[in-house]
């Protein structure tokens, strides 16, 4: 795992961060980029990088959840425990075709395949953690449902992801800027 590799991806002590008045950490949004974030918060963790304000948007915004809802040096395994969880690992015919197709070599088409395969798999029975899909699927138009539930997916199980690994008291009780905003899934 990576904090295996801690020793040598340690930030040596000739590194000397300017002095900022503010440091703050901005998180967009974009599905896969949210984990890509979390590797983010862990170099500057290591570096001893503290944001005074933290700020993101849709993936973003709940990556900012975990780091303003954990003290300093529980983030990082706050965040590991987030996208361990909303991550689905490979099925058996997405390993099939990363370990088989490339010897055929073909290996644009595999990669292609197996993240077009990957998306459908999201698609059809969503992420745990993250969302399902609703059944039967809403009609626009047809009745008049509560805004809950005109969605094609269900998000109640982002609800209980957040709070196992966020401590939304603690984000409202901290003086810090955080400011998070995720659009209506």
């Amino acid at each position: 795992m990576r904090n295996e590799l801690e020793e040598i991806s340690r930030p040596s002590d000739a590194f000397a961060m300017p002095r900022y008045d503010e440091i703050v950490l901005v998180l967009q949004g974009g599905g896969a980029l949210g984990s890509y974030q979390a590797g983010v918060v862990e170099s500057l963790a290591q570096a001893r990088i503290e944001p005074n304000g933290i700020a993101g948007v849709s993936i973003g915004a709940l990556n900012t959840a975990i780091i303003a809802g954990n003290a300093p040096e529980n983030r990082v395994k706050a965040l590991h425990g987030l996208w361990n969880a909303i991550c689905r690992p490979r099925d058996w015919v997405a390993n099939a075709g990363a370990w088989m197709l490339p010897y055929a070599g073909v290996n644009e088409l595999v990669r292609k395949w197996t993240s077009n395969w990957a998306a459908g798999r999201a698609l059809a029975e969503g992420q745990p953690g993250f969302f399902v899909p609703r059944f039967p699927l809403p009609l626009a138009g047809f009745d008049r449902l509560d805004p809950a539930r005109v969605s094609f997916y269900d998000t109640t199980a982002l609800k209980a992801t957040l709070l196992k690994y966020a401590d939304f008291d603690r984000i409202n009780d901290d003086r810090r800027r955080y400011l998070a905003y995720t659009p209506p899934y």
